[in-house]
């Protein structure tokens, strides 16, 4: 059973029709290159010595990196995926459900968004929106269906809505 957190100051339903998830490929790259980044420069620091000592690397020391590398990336495919299905974003006509800076999946309407910035987060651009009680809600730029995620915000939010502007400006696809 879901339980919803709506807003105390909006009362809500939660009933949003369309979800969108974070493109699969940008889900797999928050979790899988940062972990083989420091697998390699473990590694590195690993065979320094050795390399200062003879002058040379031994080449069986790449071998069990790359092979280390695979693996790490092969496991680290359900965690993506998993990531890709916790930061799914829902839009209905009463406004968004998506996850706050805390993970926690709030339930947000339109009125309630001040301000919208296009920002890098983690090395990924995303949408932070800045909603009225001060707290910040992250929405993804990078989805699946980007043209028919700018429309959805568009037709619920209407063209000069700060979310529709931002994903107007930010153009995910191009």
């Amino acid at each position: 059973m879901i339980k919803w957190r709506q807003d105390r100051e909006v009362n809500i339903a939660p009933i949003v029709p369309h979800t969108f998830r974070q493109h699969w490929l940008v889900s797999y790259l928050l979790v899988s290159v940062p972990t083989q980044a420091m697998l390699i420069a473990i590694f590195g620091v690993g065979a320094l010595p050795g390399f200062i000592r003879t002058g040379a690397v031994n080449t069986e020391g790449f071998m069990i990196t790359g092979s280390a590398c695979f693996f790490i990336g092969v496991i680290m495919l359900p965690v993506s995926l998993r990531l890709n299905y916790r930061e799914r974003v829902r839009i209905g006509p009463s406004g968004v459900e998506a996850m706050d800076e805390r993970g926690t999946r709030r339930i947000v309407a339109w009125s309630t968004m001040e301000t919208v910035a296009v920002v890098r987060h983690w090395g990924w651009r995303s949408i932070r929106v800045q909603l009225t009680d001060g707290r910040p809600l992250w929405l993804p730029i990078y989805v699946s269906q980007p043209e028919e995620y700018r429309q959805v915000i568009e037709d619920y939010a209407g063209a000069d809505h700060p979310l529709s502007r931002a994903l107007t400006f930010s153009h995910p696809d191009s």
